[in-house]
């Protein structure tokens, strides 16, 4: 197994279980190898911890950069930031990824570092767009950037519930029916 494949059954596992749970007996047995396998690819448990959230940084900020929100409109445009980011997000290794960061934001500094670089990016390129239709004079926005503060924690915010209740049948004409409304209702609060 290469250490890049360790890497994802790594961001994989901890996903399931959590960074600090995840042993080395127990990543070594999700990979199907010993103990000291890991140890010729990695020299301690921070040194594979690091490497995940290395990895999740850049699978998601990679994407993420990808992202070019355009239409003449804010519904197209917020429309089609919303419906890429659930792309990326319910990718499996994205979404992995973003569920891993999620998940332990709240007590590892580098992925807290990570989930603000992605909702910065998120932020900026939202920005962006509500900057050139209020310029169009297409929406009201005097401080973009909190409207686009607000806009990206909403839709973050819809995708992640979504995806974790997606898991309990929840189906996709649910979802698109709230990120229509949410696009919606932003909408009509920044409308001339």
């Amino acid at each position: 197994m290469t250490k890049s494949e360790i890497i994802r059954k790594a961001c994989s596992l901890a996903c399931s279980i959590g960074l600090d749970e995840m042993s080395i007996s127990t990543l070594a047995a999700g990979c199907n190898l010993r103990k000291s396998s890991l140890y010729s690819h990695f020299s301690s448990k921070q040194d594979i911890i690091d490497s995940v959230l290395e990895y999740c940084a850049k699978t998601l900020t990679g994407e993420i950069d990808t992202l070019r929100p355009e239409g003449n409109d804010a519904l197209t445009g917020l429309g089609d930031t919303a419906y890429f980011l659930y792309d990326i997000f319910s990718q499996s290794d994205c979404g992995t990824c973003y569920r891993l960061i999620q998940s332990e934001k709240l007590r590892n500094l580098k992925a807290a570092g990570t989930a603000q670089r992605i909702t910065n990016m998120l932020t900026a390129r939202v920005e962006v767009l509500l900057d050139r239709l209020s310029n169009k004079g297409k929406v009201k926005v005097e401080d973009t950037r909190t409207a686009a503060v607000f806009f990206c924690d909403g839709i973050e915010n819809s995708i992640s519930r979504f995806l974790m209740r997606q898991a309990s049948g929840e189906r996709w004409d649910e979802f698109a029916w709230e990120v229509d409304r949410l696009c919606e209702g932003f909408c009509a609060l920044i409308a001339v």
